[in-house]
């Protein structure tokens, strides 16, 4: 609390006679706080006195806690407070790791369909025929292009126009950011899994 406020609080104690150990209280702050407490005597103990002015007043504030924890997210557990804050630290680690593997999963997924697309612009002319004329396109053109079911189904889901609109360079620009992303946000355990592949090359339509 303010220290106004509680030299305030402390004067109102001494006139209510409920600190009759403390004959008065003085303000010497100048760049820091100083409070001085005058004791009734000098045989009165610093000890008991500040005992009764934290108990009366808010020199000192009290905060009851429950450490009742369960341990884990499992194990109901009572700690000490050194114990609650390495539990909660797990807990804060825990939370960084998975939003990591959520962002590095995102990455992959848009890294394959990024390879997929990217195959799709350099075959375009295939593409557009076997969307055309083949009755079963996706089966088509994942074993044309041996293309994942993701990728087949990203090429599917796009207009024909929008597929003539594709660009070579945008498509690689994206794919070589999204692989930097990927490397600065590498996690030091086996990351997910990638179904994406390496960036195809040019290739002859």
């Amino acid at each position: 609390m303010q220290k106004s406020r509680l030299i305030e609080k402390i004067a109102e104690l001494l006139i209510a006679r409920k600190l009759p150990l403390l004959e008065d209280v003085r303000d010497e702050s100048a760049e820091d706080v100083r409070l001085v407490l005058v004791p009734k005597s000098r045989s009165v103990d610093p000890t008991i006195l500040m005992e009764s002015l934290f108990k009366l007043s808010e020199l000192e504030n009290r905060i009851p806690l429950n450490m009742n924890v369960l341990s884990m997210g499992r194990v109901p557990k009572l700690m000490a407070l050194n114990e609650v804050l390495l539990e909660w630290l797990d807990h804060r680690r825990e939370v960084l790791q998975r939003r990591s593997r959520f962002r590095l999963a995102a990455i992959d997924r848009r890294l394959e369909i990024l390879g997929g697309y990217l195959i799709a612009y350099l075959n375009l002319d295939e593409v557009i025929r076997i969307i055309r004329e083949e009755d079963e396109p996706k089966p088509a053109l994942m074993e044309r292009f041996t293309l994942t079911d993701l990728q087949a189904e990203s090429i599917l889901n796009m207009r024909l126009r929008s597929l003539r609109k594709l660009e070579e360079f945008e498509i690689r620009t994206e794919f070589d950011a999204c692989r930097r992303r990927r490397r600065r946000s590498r996690l030091y355990w086996p990351p997910t899994k990638s179904s994406g592949r390496p960036l195809p090359g040019k290739s002859a339509r």
